[in-house]
This record gives C-alpha cells, sequence and structure tokens, in this order.
C-alpha cells in the first residue's frame, strides 16, 4: 500500500538539503509519495527529480513555505 512521507528541510543549512531530499526519495517504494516541506521555491531540484523519474506538484503555502508532493513512477 502506497505511503505518504514528510520531510521538512527548512532547519537544514542548504547544502545539506540536496543530500536529505534525494537521501528521503532514494528510500520510497513506487508509488508512495513524499511531502517536501522548504522555505523557497527549489526551482534547480525539479529538473533533477524529473532526470531521476520523479514527478512533483507544488504549492506555496505563504511568503517562504512551500510544499512540494513528490511521488516516485510507478
Amino acid at each position: 500500500m502506497p505511503q505518504q512521507h514528510q520531510l521538512d528541510v527548512r532547519p537544514l543549512d542548504i547544502p545539506d538539503r540536496f543530500n536529505a531530499i534525494f537521501g528521503k526519495l532514494d528510500e520510497l517504494a513506487r508509488g508512495d509519495t513524499l511531502l517536501l516541506i522548504n522555505d523557497f521555491e527549489p526551482v534547480p531540484l525539479f529538473g533533477e527529480m524529473q532526470n531521476r523519474g520523479y514527478t512533483y506538484e507544488k504549492q506555496q503555502k505563504g511568503p517562504s513555505e512551500w510544499h512540494i508532493k513528490i511521488s516516485k513512477a510507478t
């Protein structure tokens, strides 16, 4: 059964975020989703996610809060 995971990277230093995000994405099973919470729109991340076979939906929740729902292709 698909699961939704959550990762809030706002407390992390900017350089550590990429590793934390892709570390968590690597743990996802097919069909699982990750709700990523960030304090800015992570535009450079989007291309890399697509290259690795992930899809995403983004939504700005406030001036410094973005929610990105990332799915692993089934």
